[in-house]
């Protein structure tokens, strides 16, 4: 749907040409994620979009966040939910069991979160994302809007889940 969306607001401002261009690039970037990391194992992972006050948010189905996980080669743990943001508590986080944490508001203006605080909350101890040191900050800016820094963000994202397998975008990097 964000690569789509390219046109029509390219249409809208008179620049088809330059839409369609980066419209193509950014499937074509999709797609080589995708392609990358589609013969892997898929980390189950818990994308947390807010700390929530001890109650984090995430993702669920219909999210472009969970699409991002799926599109990363990972397996959102509350990716069976009908809701596509949801609020969790730490008793189905652990019950979730994820292998990979991420920090979807990293660098956010309010309540950013780093992989330390995360590792230090109650009870978090006893998740495999968290002894096997897989907590990982996205940037915000990259993954908090479907635009066209979303697949900065997915780059970011899928190198966490598969490292070694994607290269992680520079943090300087611009949207192709």
């Amino acid at each position: 749907e964000t690569a789509a969306a390219f046109e029509k607001i390219g249409k809208l401002c008179g620049q088809s040409a330059q839409a369609t261009a980066a419209r193509k690039r950014f499937v074509l970037e999709t797609e080589r994620i995708r392609a990358a990391t589609r013969e892997r194992k898929r980390p189950r992972v818990f994308y947390e979009m807010d700390a929530g006050g001890g109650r984090p948010f995430t993702v669920g189905k219909g999210s472009f966040g969970h699409d991002l996980i799926e599109a990363a080669g990972g397996t959102n743990v509350f990716g069976d939910t009908e809701r596509p943001w949801l609020q969790v508590s730490t008793e189905s986080i652990v019950a979730a069991k994820p292998d990979v944490i991420v920090l979807a508001d990293a660098g956010a203006e309010q309540n950013p979160q780093r992989p330390d605080q995360v590792a230090q909350r109650a009870g978090w101890h006893v998740l495999a994302a968290v002894r096997n040191g897989r907590i990982h900050a996205l940037r915000s800016d990259w993954v908090a809007r479907p635009g066209p820094r979303l697949v900065l963000g997915l780059r970011q994202l899928a190198a966490a889940l598969h490292p070694g397998v994607v290269a992680p975008p520079p943090s300087d990097e611009v949207a192709p």
